[in-house]
């Protein structure tokens, strides 16, 4: 846990969509100044923690708390200005677009406060959101996050389509930010310039360190190494009581069921912190078109005798 007071956080946070387990027993705990890098493999659940904190998701289980007043700026993977609605108007109106459910502040945004965090993003204010590019809509997210002078940011793959002087600018502002912030990015030189500890989220957990992303490799490294072993000797113990089990507990069942309790709870504690034998499952869909060609076919035939 952060040293400073924690002002949001979960406790023993459980989530599940359909069979689907999430998160069970998850904590996380941000501090007044804790600029934190939220790391994990895709598909394990970063941006549905990031909602979780935000209070887009409602949990299955466990707490979420905030201290109050505390004011939260959240900018989504998928921020996107309305065609008709001019920049201004998304920046300042209190229920911008950021994700379902969520709440923006109560009250409008002043003008000037809005026009400067666009100018300092070089976004006009008049400019209408079906004439704006990826990275446009992305500035005009961030500003829209940063004019409300949050106490927390919450910031889900921020530099994406943002030019190098653009993400450069960004560093800088959060390198600068006083307040606590979670940050997800494939971006590591990024995350080693803006991140003060660093989250890991796996197997349904979250793992901290207090350091910034620079040192995850090393980190991370001895966290498999040490729970490679744990494995291995876990096996070892439950090997010695399945010898035991078929040299025949059925004789003394009554004088043996707790350690018949024991091996079954031993089992489960190896099917879910299975690091060596975990399942890969692979799926294709439909992405965003590449900027790359991938595979062009010419005169192509085919038929069946």
């Amino acid at each position: 846990m952060s040293a400073a007071p924690p002002v949001l956080g979960l406790r023993d946070a459980r989530l599940s969509f359909g069979d689907k387990r999430l998160f069970e027993g998850l904590s996380i705990y941000l501090g007044t100044n804790d600029h934190i890098s939220l790391i994990g493999a895709n598909g394990t659940g970063k941006s549905t923690l990031m909602k979780c904190l935000m209070g887009a998701l409602e949990l299955d289980g466990g707490e979420r708390f905030v201290k109050p007043g505390t004011v939260i700026a959240y900018v989504p993977q998928d921020a996107e200005v309305a065609s008709d609605e001019t920049l201004l108007e998304f920046v300042t109106r209190p229920d911008g677009i950021v994700a379902p459910g969520v709440r923006a502040a109560e009250e409008p945004l002043p003008h000037h406060k809005a026009e400067e965090a666009l100018a300092a993003l070089g976004l006009d204010p008049l400019r209408k959101g079906a004439n704006l590019s990826g990275g446009e809509n992305r500035r005009a997210a961030i500003a829209r996050a940063l004019a409300r002078e949050p106490d927390v940011l919450l910031l889900d793959e921020p530099t994406n389509h943002l030019d190098l002087a653009a993400i450069q600018w960004l560093e800088g502002v959060l390198g600068r930010f006083r307040g606590a912030m979670v940050v997800i990015s494939h971006d590591r030189t990024f995350l080693n310039s803006i991140s003060t500890a660093t989250v890991w989220l796996q197997r349904r957990r979250l793992t901290r360190m207090d350091r910034p992303f620079a040192e995850f490799e090393e980190w991370s490294e001895e966290i498999l190494t040490l729970e490679i072993k744990e494995q291995h000797k876990l096996a070892r113990v439950i090997d010695r009581e399945t010898q035991w089990l078929h040299r025949g507990v059925t004789a003394r069942r009554k004088r043996n069921q707790g350690r018949l309790r024991n091996l079954d709870a031993l089992r489960e504690a190896r099917r879910q912190r299975d690091i060596i034998g975990a399942k890969v499952n692979l799926s294709s869909g439909e992405g965003p078109p590449a900027s790359q060609l991938v595979c062009e076919l010419r005169n192509v035939q085919k038929h069946f005798t």
